[in-house]
């Protein structure tokens, strides 16, 4: 990680709580592929219950780029699969069902 990077830790990290939810789930992308990836994956699991539609896709477009893998991640996919099912929306069923079906 170069110099640059390391020296915008700290604000990426205040962000994970910033009120754009949006916002939050990209500064937790950007923390994750530097290396951060604990604090990461809890920022963006946490998203996963916003009752915002677009903002549910956002952090299980960022899971399927970036930090798929563990049984913590893959149950919380499942969970919303089973919401999303009872709810009957398409985009998320259809990309849960994308992750879930992931090697």
């Amino acid at each position: 990680m170069g110099e640059s990077a390391k020296k915008a830790v700290p604000a990426l990290k205040k962000t994970l709580t910033d009120s754009s939810a949006a916002v939050a789930i990209t500064a937790a992308e950007a923390l994750y592929r530097m290396g951060f990836k604990t604090v990461s994956r809890q920022a963006i699991l946490q998203h996963l219950s916003n009752p915002e539609i677009m903002i549910q896709l956002l952090a299980l477009n960022v899971i399927d780029n970036s930090c798929w893998g563990g049984e913590v991640i893959r149950n919380a996919v499942e969970g919303v699969a089973i919401k999303q099912q009872l709810k009957k929306n398409e985009y998320i069923s259809r990309m849960t069902e994308w992750i879930l079906n992931k090697p």
